[in-house]
């Protein structure tokens, strides 16, 4: 759930692309982010607000995303929505790492 969610604030699309990232995340490494350790001292939902995202976005004992997706997910992980890409940014930049990585035309 995005931040501006928990604290009760108006949100929108950028609400939607911070699950975006938590969605990214999960499929890179395989797990459900909100299942690490880290989330365990919680004693409640609002205290994910404290939460230092870009110190999760590698995780120990595996291999991380390439750096440009690193950059991405810390953006569409920003606490701030202002901060994270549209999905017009999004979905131009997963054209190009398509064709890039894939050879697509």
């Amino acid at each position: 759930m995005a931040p501006e969610i928990l604290r009760k604030e108006k949100y929108g699309a950028p609400a939607d692309m911070y699950t975006v990232g938590v969605m990214i995340w999960e499929m890179w490494y395989g797990k459900r982010i909100y299942n690490l350790p880290c989330f365990e001292s919680f004693e409640n939902i609002s205290d994910i607000l404290e939460l230092d995202w870009a110190s999760l976005i590698t995780l120990e004992g595996f291999t991380p995303p390439p750096p440009i997706w690193c950059k991405n997910l810390e953006k569409l992980l920003s606490p701030t929505p202002s901060e994270r890409p549209t999905a017009s940014k999004m979905e131009k930049f997963l054209e190009e790492e398509t064709r890039k990585r894939f050879h697509y035309k």
